[in-house]
């Protein structure tokens, strides 16, 4: 990892939690222990920073999602795969990152987020209708629709204070919601790819919920929440 990539990452870790209206490059020099005239050098403004903190956050997924796409046959294998990971920080940005730069940096709104929100919507687009021709997804479905359906299920999840007082992102409600939609659209042959899966994590790992005691008592299965960083060399070591 180079310098650059390193100071990239480290950034987006800041906007991600952050926004990045409030980090300064005074935050980011700080938090990637160097001086401000290093960062300076590197980017010449926050807007730069910014627009290459994006590319490198697009980089990441693209690598992702083609590591992905060659090592799993279907879209239901893909998700459970992507569990082992931090699907939040790979499918969707910070809300209060995606409004600072809506607002304060228009053209980089323009120009990336919303061009990599697209390209986030056809990819599930994509996978769906691949799993319709696979006859793992019912062939009734609109796939666009169901690709916007999935986006929206995730922030209705990520947002949603009553649901993390049951179970939080962190111990897997995002993967329930996902799965239990796509098992809903799923065929024979797609519920038993599900099941299977099911069956696996349940032997292997343990989910936790709060029951209404607040005492936490195990069900089905949880998955490991990682830095996107790391991901790549920990799902596909060489």
């Amino acid at each position: 990892m180079t310098a650059q990539e390193h100071i990239l990452n480290k950034t987006l870790e800041l906007f991600y939690h952050r926004g990045c209206k409030s980090v300064t490059m005074d935050n980011i020099a700080q938090y990637n222990g160097i001086s401000k005239r290093t960062l300076y050098e590197i980017f010449p403004s926050k807007a730069k920073l910014i627009v290459a903190a994006l590319e490198q956050n697009q980089l990441i997924s693209e690598e992702i999602v083609d590591k992905l796409s060659k090592n799993t046959s279907n879209f239901i294998e893909q998700i459970f795969v992507l569990h082992t990971i931090n699907m939040k920080e790979l499918f969707s940005l910070n809300d209060l990152f995606v409004e600072d730069v809506e607002r304060y940096y228009p053209d980089i709104f323009r120009n990336y987020i919303i061009t990599l929100n697209k390209q986030k919507i056809d990819y599930i687009e994509q996978r769906i209708q691949d799993g319709i021709e696979k006859d793992i997804f019912i062939k009734y479905i609109n796939p666009k629709y169901m690709a916007f359906l999935l986006r929206d299920t995730f922030k209705i999840v990520k947002d949603s204070k009553e649901l993390a007082s049951i179970l939080s992102p962190q111990e897997g409600s995002l993967g329930i919601a996902i799965i239990t939609i796509l098992r809903g659209i799923s065929t024979n042959k797609g519920r038993e790819i599900i099941d299977q899966h099911i069956n696996r994590l349940v032997k292997n790992k343990t989910f936790v919920r709060k029951n209404n005691n607040q005492q936490y008592e195990k069900i089905y299965y949880s998955f490991n929440v990682i830095s996107s960083t790391d991901t790549i060399k920990i799902l596909f070591p060489k």
